[in-house]
């Protein structure tokens, strides 16, 4: 059952509507409210064990975890 709920939340952040067509050069950026719990958590332990930006940087291009800049505002919080 967790891979399920893991994978619907990769499915749900990761689903875009496109109003028209976009290249790749387009960068596609996320709100704050297709975040799932899922990928904020793996971000922020990433961050916490690693503190490697550049990590943070490949898994967000791979749309595993958030971005980098939401890692940070979210420890201010």
């Amino acid at each position: 059952m967790p891979a399920v709920v893991s994978i619907s939340q990769l499915l749900v952040f990761n689903a875009v509507k496109f109003a028209c067509k976009q290249t790749e050069a387009v960068k596609v950026k996320h709100s704050v409210l297709q975040e799932t719990p899922l990928l904020l958590r793996m971000s922020l332990m990433v961050h916490a064990e690693t503190r490697k930006r550049e990590l943070i940087d490949k898994l967000f291009a791979m749309r595993l975890c958030v971005s980098y800049d939401r890692v940070v505002k979210c420890q201010l919080v």
